[in-house]
C-alpha cells in the first residue's frame, strides 16, 4: 500500500513499525525573593514537572504543491 501511494500520488505514509514517539519532559522552577524589612517579605518556591507523552508525528508530503 505504501509503495502504491508513493508511486501513484507521491504520498509518503511514513514508518509504521518500531517508531519511537515517546516524548519526555522534565522541567524545574526555583524562585527566591528576599526584601526582608520594610514590613518583611520572603518567598521560596520550588516546582518540578516530570512527564511522558506519546506524540503522533506525520512526515507526510501531501500538503506540498509540486
Amino acid at each position: 500500500m505504501s509503495t502504491y501511494l508513493r508511486e501513484k500520488y507521491r504520498y509518503e505514509t511514513g514508518p509504521y513499525e518500531d517508531y519511537d514517539n515517546l516524548t519526555e519532559s522534565e522541567k524545574f522552577l526555583v524562585r527566591l525573593d528576599w526584601n526582608v524589612n520594610d514590613k518583611n517579605k520572603l518567598t521560596l518556591r520550588y516546582t518540578h514537572h516530570n512527564s511522558l507523552s506519546d506524540q503522533l508525528i506525520s512526515n507526510s508530503n501531501s500538503c506540498r504543491s509540486g
